[in-house]
């Protein structure tokens, strides 16, 4: 009884990690504190462990660390992939709505997508291999995390972009103009988003220093200056801050009376610090500095 209860203690522990160690981030950031060295680490995140003699977690785990929650589910490796089908869907369909397709070249689109995701499940599938054989020891499987990284970073940047089947295909049945049109289109698209990716740090860096109206929508207004990331993730709220410290005093002081204006500091500092954290998550490219 003990140990099943030891079990769901830990269990539960381990389900909540992930979440807890980026909301720390973001709090720690919104806040305007200082970052610890660690809270990035690339090399190794320490796991909870269970105490007792007997140490064991089931595969599941390892998908939702990739797959993590959409619209607050936790994601099992089903869930996963059935999300990476309709994603190939609305792919398919949004580059449908943007030029004519054939039927034929629909379908080679959709079987090079296919083979994107089966690319990503036997990647999965090694990892949980290794897994399988490290279950029971807590050292090892406190290294795992190095092997389900590039998966979750790939789930979140997305499949069917640059170096994917999809995006070969694509190039391949579509004339020089109507291939010009997708990618276009898919610029507008990745700048609507940025938009809503800013919105939202913008929503945290109110936790520190409330802003009007105006405010929000002329330091907005400067951001959409900025390029994008080069892809999209977690870590969106911290490119966002770094594109903020990049931003000329001069364009950003005469906007905040002198108590906001302390707060802004305070974001900028955070981000001016990261070239080196979104270098290793390619958000930005690499030789990239805050002096560029």
């Amino acid at each position: 009884m003990m140990i099943r209860n030891s079990r769901c203690v830990f269990n539960f522990l381990v389900g909540i990690y992930t979440f807890s160690f980026l909301s720390y981030g973001l709090g720690k950031v919104a806040a305007g504190e200082e970052l610890e060295e660690n809270l990035f680490p690339d090399e190794k995140i320490e796991q909870p462990v269970e105490q007792g003699d007997r140490f064991e977690v089931g595969r599941e785990q390892i998908n939702q660390w990739v797959f993590g929650n959409v619209e607050g589910r936790r994601q099992s490796g089903t869930n996963g992939i059935d999300r990476l089908n309709v994603l190939l869907s609305v792919r398919c369909e949004s580059i449908a709505s943007v030029v004519s397709l054939s039927e034929d070249q629909v379908s080679k689109l959709r079987l090079a997508g296919r083979g994107d995701i089966h690319r990503f499940v036997e990647k999965l599938d090694a990892v949980h291999l290794k897994f399988d054989s490290v279950r029971n020891d807590q050292e090892k499987m406190n290294q795992m995390w190095q092997e389900v990284q590039p998966l979750q970073k790939q789930f979140q940047a997305g499949l069917f972009g640059a170096g994917s089947l999809f995006n070969k295909v694509l190039s391949e049945i579509l004339d020089e103009q109507r291939l010009y049109n997708v990618r276009t289109d898919e610029q507008k698209r990745q700048r609507f988003g940025y938009q809503a990716r800013i919105w939202r740090a913008l929503t945290h860096l109110e936790r520190s220093t409330p802003l009007t109206k105006e405010q929000r929508d002329k330091l907005l207004e400067l951001l959409l200056e900025t390029p994008p990331p080069l892809q999209f993730g977690q870590h969106d709220h911290y490119y966002v801050l770094w594109q903020l410290s990049k931003i000329p005093e001069e364009k950003l002081r005469p906007l905040f009376d002198e108590s906001q204006w302390k707060a802004i500091l305070l974001q900028r500092q955070q981000g001016s610090r990261m070239d080196a954290f979104l270098r290793r998550h390619k958000m930005i490219p690499a030789g990239t500095s805050n002096e560029n």
